[in-house]
């Protein structure tokens, strides 16, 4: 049967000190013993004890010296030495502490004293080893979370980077057919003269075609987003520039369909991004609550002030959303624009929320109690004192 006890190597070049030792913890440990010193490294070296009990004043190589020797070897500069010796000067002790001993045990020891230092010494060796061992564990653990981390990093890098391919591709690709479609139908309605017919088609072809580009610039302002988002110039910008130039690009289309906006409130706050993504997104938005207003009403505007952003709420009366379909309004692949009076816009909402994100900002659709629509527009402040592009 495998003796499990600790192991301790005593040295000593007087062998009744080591009977002493011997018979004084023999029955608590497995104890090997050499007289020399370099009797004990070679024991040290092949059985690795798991302390050691030395004598200073030895012939040939003193204590002093094998401790110096054991700690230089990495596989036993933990384990622990206690010096026991007849030298009581504090410059001797001060020594055996220098060269790497744990404890100082003077000759003659108590018994009871030397067996709990020995104890005290092995529990705290097991523990810095199982806290070796469990450090060791941790790192393993970090480094392979870490590898996991990049390989995922690296499959998202690569999911993202062809889904972004895959959107510039269709934004590019389709552009040329269309192009030729387009150009096409053209022909074939100057073709046609003034025909009755021809009179009735060509608001029907002209308005798909519009929609048809539309969607398509839209698609590519998507990609271009998500792919050079680097590539867009970032300077402080006046709201009120912002919201001015997209209440006037708004507007004539709203009129048509009956609804007005509220002239935007003075504001001298400043905001971060591109002017003109800025705009394009504030346009689309206007837009947005305009077709969730009923005709004959209009859209307020209402600007606050928060510690990092700054609040546009567009209100709008009437088409209110249920919590749910408000939630998903903004998102890419969403239905929930095509099943609502936002389906003519088709893509700008979405590409409007992503260029506000693009800056640090927010977009939500809120359904308020009082009944209507809400779009709530975060837009991140600039810096105080940082000069605004007029």
């Amino acid at each position: 049967m495998e003796d499990r006890r600790p192991h301790l190597l005593a040295v000593d070049d007087n062998p009744e000190n080591l009977d002493v030792l011997i018979g004084l913890l023999e029955d608590d440990y497995k104890i090997s013993v050499a007289t020399s010193g370099a009797r004990a490294l070679e024991l040290a070296f092949r059985t690795r004890p798991d302390l050691i009990l030395l004598d200073i004043m030895m012939p040939e190589m003193d204590g002093l010296e094998l401790c110096r020797r054991l700690k230089e070897r990495d596989e036993l500069g933990d384990v622990p030495v206690i010096f026991i010796s007849a030298l009581e000067r504090v410059d001797e002790k001060v020594k055996a502490f220098t060269y790497g001993g744990v404890d100082y045990v003077t000759k003659p020891f108590q018994p009871e004293e030397l067996r709990a230092r020995i104890s005290t010494h092995l529990t705290l060796q097991r523990m810095q080893r199982e806290l070796a061992n469990q450090n060791a564990h941790l790192d393993e653990l970090v480094r392979r979370k870490s590898r996991e981390l990049a390989e995922a990093h690296d499959r998202l890098a690569l999911a993202n980077a062809t889904k972004q391919d895959f959107l510039k591709l269709i934004s590019h690709e389709l552009r040329t057919p269309a192009n030729g479609i387009l150009g096409i139908a053209d022909l074939m309605f100057e073709s046609c003269g003034d025909s009755d017919e021809a009179s009735e088609l060509r608001p029907l072809f002209d308005a798909s075609r519009d929609r048809m580009v539309e969607t398509l610039d839209n698609a590519l302002l998507l990609a271009q987003v998500h792919v050079s988002k680097e590539d867009f110039h970032v300077s402080p910008l006046s709201l009120q520039r912002l919201l001015t130039e997209a209440h006037r690009s708004a507007s004539a289309a709203a009129q048509e369909a009956g609804v007005r906006f509220h002239t935007p409130p003075e504001s001298a706050a400043q905001v971060i991004g591109d002017e003109d993504m800025l705009q394009t997104a504030l346009t689309s938005l206007l837009q947005t609550a305009a077709v969730f207003t009923d005709p004959g009403t209009r859209v307020a505007i209402r600007v606050e002030e928060t510690t990092e952003h700054i609040a546009v709420t567009l209100m709008a009366q009437g088409h209110p959303l249920d919590a749910a379909d408000a939630a998903d309004f903004f998102e890419v692949f969403s239905d929930v624009r095509s099943r609502t009076a936002a389906e003519p816009l088709g893509l700008k909402p979405a590409v409007a929320e992503r260029i506000i994100s693009l800056y640090g900002g927010k977009v939500q659709l809120a359904a308020p109690a009082e009944g209507g629509t809400e779009i709530r527009i975060a837009l991140k402040k600039a810096d105080a004192g940082a000069a605004v592009a007029d």
